[in-house]
């Protein structure tokens, strides 16, 4: 009650007659967040014999349910809003981008609406282009909860980050989408669930919100070498002489960042000659290799290899010897 003053002095009322009090207040947020405030006074005035009267005061709304001393109430209707971004740092990432690259996210929830939230939780999955979500762990940067109370201030912004090692998998579906899915609860325990977008989301509800994705630009490079040997050396001359058998081998790696499958030998062409013109040898062709590996799949980095055998003919030795060249050939994602 001393909070309120009047400008009227002395404070003398003759009958009928009237004057006001008056004091101000400074709304919390603890205020807001109960829903609004409650006031009730009792005044006192006293007469020039007998006892002081009094009355408490009403709320002026003389309608059904009055009382004639209700408590003016001011109502605030809770208005909950989230904000959440996810941003993603890909300073991580090679060029081109290889297996066991890593990308740090950024989860920021800031509370845009008019209550305090507490009961905050976090979920957050990563779905590889054209695949399945897997669950990723989100760390909570706990210097974000000013004051340290669990709960998110009207205007406060948490903070979580998660580092992602990108897979081979990842690399061949083109790339990967993440989405954090906040939950938290206003005061009167109402939850609300807002899902991340990279430039901020406040609506409400499941499907709301987008993934932030990041592309991976696919880099496909083969590389065959080839090479051959004597493996019978039919006369034991220690040379190459008509009846030997010959074994020519490629070794095919996969020089790029994305997996290759169906590799193998596209063309393959054994001539005669040493230099200068040359003759196609008949009936040897890129049909006559054959690898153990299947299926002829390769990760970038790995190899295998395909052999072929030739039986040396006279027409070779007359020649001056063989000439073999291929093509090998592998299909990226």
């Amino acid at each position: 009650a001393s909070n309120f003053t009047t400008s009227t002095s002395p404070a003398t009322l003759a009958p009928g007659a009237s004057l006001s009090h008056t004091a101000t207040y400074f709304v919390t947020q603890a205020d807001i967040d109960a829903g609004g405030l409650s006031n009730t006074a009792t005044v006192v005035g006293t007469p020039p014999s007998g006892s002081a009267v009094t009355d408490v005061t009403d709320d002026g709304d003389t309608g059904s349910g009055d009382t004639g001393a209700d408590a003016t109430v001011l109502s605030v209707s809770a208005a909950p809003g989230l904000t959440v971004t996810k941003t993603a740092d890909v300073s991580g990432l090679s060029s081109p981008v290889s297996a066991g690259d890593v990308i740090t996210y950024t989860i920021t929830a800031l509370n845009s609406g008019n209550v305090t939230l507490d009961t905050v939780s976090i979920a957050d999955g990563l779905t590889p282009t054209g695949g399945t979500s897997r669950s990723l762990t989100p760390v909570f940067d706990g210097a974000s909860d000013v004051g340290s109370d669990s709960a998110i201030s009207v205007g406060e912004t948490w903070t979580w980050t998660v580092s992602y090692t990108v897979l081979q998998s990842d690399l061949d579906a083109g790339g990967v989408s993440n989405l954090a899915t906040m939950t938290a609860e206003d005061p009167n325990n109402t939850q609300i669930v807002v899902e991340s977008k990279t430039g901020g989301n406040t609506t409400t509800g499941a499907g709301n919100g987008a993934g932030t994705v990041t592309t991976f630009a696919a880099s496909p490079s083969i590389e065959g070498v080839k090479t051959v040997a004597v493996t019978t050396d039919a006369d034991l001359s220690g040379g190459i002489s008509t009846g030997d058998t010959l074994t020519y081998t490629i070794a095919i790696e996969n020089t790029g960042n994305v997996t290759l499958t169906g590799v193998g030998v596209q063309s393959d062409t054994l001539s005669r000659g040493a230099g200068g013109t040359l003759s196609t040898v008949s009936g040897f062709s890129a049909s006559n290799f054959t690898t153990s590996t299947s299926p002829a799949t390769l990760a970038p980095g790995a190899s295998l290899t395909y052999t072929a055998t030739y039986l040396v003919a006279q027409a070779d030795i007359d020649a001056g010897g063989l000439s073999n060249t291929a093509t090998v050939i592998g299909t990226s994602p």
